[in-house]
This record gives C-alpha cells, sequence and structure tokens, in this order.
C-alpha cells in the first residue's frame, strides 16, 4: 500500500507509516472484495462471478444474432454490450474507481466499445452516429475530462489518463479521415455543414487534450523524479 503523506510503499499489516509515522487508514472490505469458495484450494472474488455473468450477457447477444443475423434488426448484441459491460462498468466506479477521473475513464472505455457497435451494426444511420453523436460526445467528455484532470491533477494516473485520450483521439481521427473521404456507408441521411463542423472541433479538441495532458504529465514526472523522497 501507499502512504496518503510521503508517498512511502509498505506492508498492509503495518498500523502507521514506517517512513513518516503517518496512521494508516485501513478500508472496511467491500461485498464485491469478498472471496466465494469453489474447491478445497481455489476461490473467486464476487466481483470477478460478476464479471463473468456480464461478458456472458454479450456472448450471448453475439450467438443471437449469429443465429438471427446481425443485420435482422433485434441488435442481440448491442443490447448484451450495454447490460453486460454496462454493469460491468458500474461495478468498477462504485467500488473501485480512485477519483472521479478514474471513474470517467472507466465509463468512456464503455461508451467508445458501445460506439463502434452502433457505428457497424446500425449502417443506415451512419452519418448520425458517426459524424454527429460520436464527435459531440468527444467534445462533451474532453472539456469533463479537462475539468476533472485541473481538478485531481496531483492524483491522476499518468499512464491511464493518456491511454484515454489516445484512444479518444484515435477514434475522432478515423472519423475525420471517413469524412475527408465522403464516406457514409449507403446510410440513408446525407452529410451537413453541422456534421462536419462537430467533427472537425471533436479531432481538434481530443487533439489538444492528448497534446497538453502529455506534457502536463511529462513535466510533472521530471519534477517528482528531481524531489527528494518524502518530500
Amino acid at each position: 500500500m501507499k502512504c496518503d503523506k510521503c508517498g512511502f510503499i509498505y506492508n498492509k499489516k503495518v498500523d502507521v507509516c514506517p517512513y513518516c509515522g503517518n496512521l494508516v487508514k485501513k478500508k472496511k472490505m467491500s461485498f464485491f472484495d469478498r472471496y466465494v469458495p469453489l474447491g478445497n484450494y481455489s476461490r473467486m472474488s464476487v466481483r470477478s462471478i460478476i464479471y463473468i455473468i456480464c461478458v456472458n450477457f454479450f456472448l450471448l447477444g453475439i450467438i443471437l444474432d449469429l443465429f438471427f443475423g446481425f443485420y435482422s434488426g433485434y441488435y442481440f448484441s448491442i443490447y448484451g454490450y450495454a447490460i453486460g459491460f454496462g454493469l460491468m462498468t458500474i461495478v468498477g466506479v462504485l467500488t473501485r474507481s480512485k477519483g472521479l477521473m478514474h471513474a470517467f475513464e472507466r465509463i468512456n472505455l464503455f461508451a467508445v466499445g458501445l460506439f463502434i457497435l452502433l457505428v457497424i451494426l446500425l449502417p443506415t444511420h451512419f452519418v448520425t452516429i458517426a459524424y454527429f453523436v460520436i464527435p459531440l460526445y468527444f467534445i462533451i467528455s474532453t472539456i469533463i475530462a479537462t475539468t476533472f484532470c485541473i481538478a485531481e491533477r496531483k492524483s491522476i494516473q499518468p499512464l491511464k489518463t493518456i491511454g484515454d485520450g489516445l484512444l479518444n483521439w484515435l477514434f475522432s481521427l478515423v472519423i475525420l479521415i471517413f469524412l475527408l473521404l465522403s464516406l457514409d456507408f449507403q446510410s440513408a441521411e446525407t452529410i451537413t455543414l453541422l456534421n462536419k463542423i462537430i467533427v472537425y472541433v471533436s479531432f481538434i479538441a481530443t487533439s489538444l487534450f492528448l497534446f497538453n495532458t502529455t506534457l502536463f504529465i511529462a513535466a510533472r514526472v521530471i519534477s517528482e523524479t528531481r524531489r527528494p523522497y518524502g518530500k
């Protein structure tokens, strides 16, 4: 575990930090962290069991879509993903999130996966989804992520934050390329000026977020390496 005061990493069994003497705050085990015995020498946490059940919802949706057809109009895969991975996201946010930014990163990962499914399985609404809903989400999510990064600048996790920004930037880049190529995948809708503006703004927003968070985190890491330990 890590001391809240000095950052020293210590054993879970201690009552005070060996480095600075700060009192260790021991957390009570939640329901999701409890273990269920599976045999004489095996066990599994409640969280892991819930995650397995959630993944099976998505797999069931894929199997049903394979049986009825992915473009039959039932959209079992979308519902399975929304229920299964949506529940996984909720459990993760409520039990494992370390601050607002960490919770947002989990929600964003779920949203990106859902958007990919919508783009693939709803080709007739491609223009609305790819050139309006998704870029509009990226604009709003970038504003939210920037706010959380500023509020929690001392505790954000560098790799996760940069990875989240890179994921959104790559997705917005793909959408921008689709727009420049005027791809509509036989959608019944037409590409309007509003669609183009939103896509451009989305790409600019995600690019600025990725660039600035990378610079900020790099500067923070460099400053922390030069600081005496425990100061």
